[in-house]
């Protein structure tokens, strides 16, 4: 009879305890993921159509450089290719033909090895031709400045026909937030038990509760320092300064 009642007593007493106690601290939301985006080539802003404030789309554009100078330059080095694709048609046909009287013991090693020279240098020529070619559309590409992911343009450090020298310094022109992506960051005192990085946290904040990770543990002066990253839907309005609590295991 005692072994029986033991288990009905073990389960009276365990919901009789009280659960363990959840930290609650409050923070204000920062945004967790900002980038200062600049062009990697030299220029003239031709279009900045963002403002600060303003929410852009992934893929949106931010800024333009005058495509003149990009557009000559692929053309240049199109010609250039197209100048020299014929040329190594032809020395490779003597490459060929040469390779084939040498074999009927017409061609002495001298004369052949002067028409692999010329093969082999026509064919560099053309492999350098097209590289630059390549560069150079890669170059037109990088003049147009596109948003990474969906953001809230926090500030805007050109105007247009401003020109810039980016070979010395690629300098910012856009600076935006990733929309969603948050952080906060708590103080706990120096008694608190801090969670470990890695941990699940919860996040209130205008009523709603988000899931987060705790990406961040950190001593402080009078204590420890937490960073909790979480996402929220950008149509709640949760952005940097908002006031949010933190609910720590």
């Amino acid at each position: 009879m005692i072994r029986r009642a033991a288990a009905p007593v073990l389960l009276a007493l365990a919901a009789m305890m009280p659960a363990a106690a959840e930290t609650v601290v409050e923070g204000r939301a920062t945004w967790a993921r900002r980038a200062a985006l600049g062009f990697p080539v030299s220029g003239v802003i031709a279009e900045l159509p963002v403002r600060a404030g303003q929410r852009v789309a992934r893929g949106a554009l931010l800024a333009r450089l005058d495509p003149r100078p990009f557009d000559a330059r692929v053309r240049e080095r199109e010609a250039r290719v197209a100048a020299l694709e014929p040329a190594f048609a032809e020395a490779r046909r003597e490459w060929e033909r040469a390779q084939a009287l040498y074999e009927r013991m017409v061609l002495s090693d001298r004369d052949r090895e002067l028409v692999r020279i010329a093969y082999v240098k026509a064919e560099a020529e053309l492999r350098a031709a097209r590289a630059a070619l390549a560069r150079a559309r890669i170059e037109r590409e990088y003049a147009e400045l596109r948003a990474p992911f969906e953001a809230l343009v926090l500030r805007v450090h050109a105007v247009p026909g401003q020109a810039l020298a980016s070979r010395l310094r690629v300098s910012p022109v856009v600076e935006l937030a990733e929309l969603g992506a948050l952080a906060v960051e708590v103080a706990l005192g120096k008694d608190a038990r801090p969670p470990g990085a890695g941990a699940a946290a919860t996040v209130r904040a205008a009523g709603r509760r988000y899931a987060g990770r705790v990406e961040r543990v950190e001593p402080a002066d009078r204590g420890w320092r937490v960073r909790v990253g979480f996402r929220a839907p950008p149509a709640d309005g949760i952005g940097e300064g908002t006031l949010v609590e933190v609910i720590l295991p």
